[in-house]
């Protein structure tokens, strides 16, 4: 049986989701957050708003 917070952590990566964090929030697991948010944005440059442009967003 999965618990109910599996439904949500399944439901964030589902929408592919950086991380999953839950309170109480530590500062470490919030620093490798963002940590992951920066390296994908080095490496993803500017393509998702050429794409969100190319959509008419």
């Amino acid at each position: 049986m999965r618990g109910y917070y599996d439904e949500y952590a399944l439901k964030a990566f589902q929408l592919n989701s950086i991380d999953y964090l839950l309170k109480p929030l530590e500062e470490a697991d919030l620093k490798r957050s963002l940590d992951k948010l920066a390296t994908l944005r080095e490496h993803l440059g500017d393509w998702p708003q050429k794409l969100l442009n190319w959509f008419g967003q």
